[in-house]
């Protein structure tokens, strides 16, 4: 098979993961304050070809740059770009932008190394492996930098140790629900490659769905479809949120050459993603619409469950600096796959020049005072 892109291999198994161009964009689902819609393969490689010129700004942003921006989960970590799309806050900051989904944050890096997405909502793992690899990406931003995840398991299965020789899910190999698998896996005490069989299976809702099918047993879930699985009856095994844990998790990220390039992009962006943040925890009944849209349920418990989780400082903290120790936290998980993992700093992976700015310009400030907007309005 052909080997192209920046992943020769998987760090997590070792094997051939090899980047396809276009293979990337074959499942996304693009959302312009509209319903989101599946897209044609031949219609999504046009939107890969006209990336590049739909990224480019406007004079000083005197016009709305244009700005296609991938995601990698359906998940509520995804809440800072989804309310900033549909509450306007981009086109406030001069960006119209494009959501668009990929399964998985190895996906969503690849299309940022190609070119066809210029910023990516995506977590730690696969940032810091494409860049290891020479990618150039890097983290812009913390958004919710801890763990939020359940690992669950199929009702039967009511201890970690009765995992042995069961199939686990995940969403692709060298993303951030792999990384998170083998990490609580050896929390546990088991060995994740000797002690299961790790499958990929997609999304958040596609693990739940095999999870129902029976054709995996355990996968790690975040709100809020990890509590329809504990309505369901799926049983809880690990919760990785009491475990207290920095994590470089979803957040945005960029190729140093773009930033280089858009710099007032970056920081535009970054506005948006500030803003969004404080509306978020300032407007219950907005987030609790965004949720629904996004995710499409219509459990009014489960998402009121999961807008409390999130609209709170410690899921969401206002000032937006990448978080060095999480980066550790990945690069220590890395270190026995991938050369110069155990050598790397963590400053390497992130740019933080963004956020300090929009500090010292007295930004964040404005649109979220401190002492206020830190926890869900009632």
């Amino acid at each position: 098979m052909e080997r192209t892109g920046f992943v020769r291999q998987s760090w997590a198994t070792g094997r051939d993961c090899p980047v396809v161009p276009g293979r990337a964009r074959r499942q996304a689902v693009i959302t312009e304050r509209s319903t989101p819609v599946r897209l044609s393969l031949g219609l999504l490689v046009a939107v890969g070809l006209m990336a590049a010129a739909a990224a480019a700004p406007g004079p000083a942003l005197g016009q709305p740059a244009r700005l296609n921006v991938g995601y990698s989960s359906l998940s509520a970590e995804q809440y800072p770009a989804w309310l900033a799309h549909d509450a306007g806050l981009f086109e406030r900051y001069g960006l119209r932008v494009q959501l668009i989904f990929f399964e998985g944050g190895t996906r969503v890096v690849q299309a940022i190394v190609a070119g066809d997405v210029p910023i990516g909502q995506v977590a730690g793992p696969a940032v810091i492996h494409s860049h290891i690899a020479g990618s150039g990406v890097v983290m812009l931003a913390a958004g919710s930098p801890t763990l939020p995840y359940w690992l669950m398991a199929s009702k039967e299965i009511t201890r970690p140790e009765q995992l042995r020789g069961k199939r686990v899910a995940i969403s692709l190999f060298g993303s951030s629900s792999d990384f998170i698998t083998r990490f609580v896996l050896r929390k546990l005490g088991l060995d994740p490659e000797r002690d299961v069989a790790i499958i990929q299976v997609g999304s958040l809702p596609a693990r739940l769905a095999a999870m129902e099918a029976r054709s995996v047993h355990a996968t790690v879930l975040n709100p809020p479809v990890s509590f329809r699985a504990q309505k369901q009856g799926y049983t809880i095994l690990a919760d990785l949120v009491k475990m207290g844990i920095v994590y470089a998790n979803i957040a945005p990220a960029a190729a140093r050459a773009y930033i280089q390039r858009h710099p007032e992009v970056i920081k535009a962006y970054l506005r948006a993603h500030i803003e969004a943040i404080a509306r978020l925890k300032a407007d219950r009944e907005l987030g609790l619409r965004v949720l629904a849209r996004y995710m499409r349920i219509a459990d009014r418990e489960v998402m009121e469950r999961t807008y409390e989780m999130f609209a709170t400082e410690a899921m969401f903290p206002r000032k937006q600096y990448p978080p060095p120790e999480g980066v550790r936290v990945i690069l220590d998980g890395l270190a026995p796959r991938v050369p110069g993992a155990r050598e790397a700093r963590p400053e390497q992976f992130i740019e933080s020049r963004f956020i300090k700015e929009l500090e010292d310009e007295g930004f964040i400030d404005r649109v979220a005072p401190p002492g206020r907007l830190t926890e869900p309005a009632r």
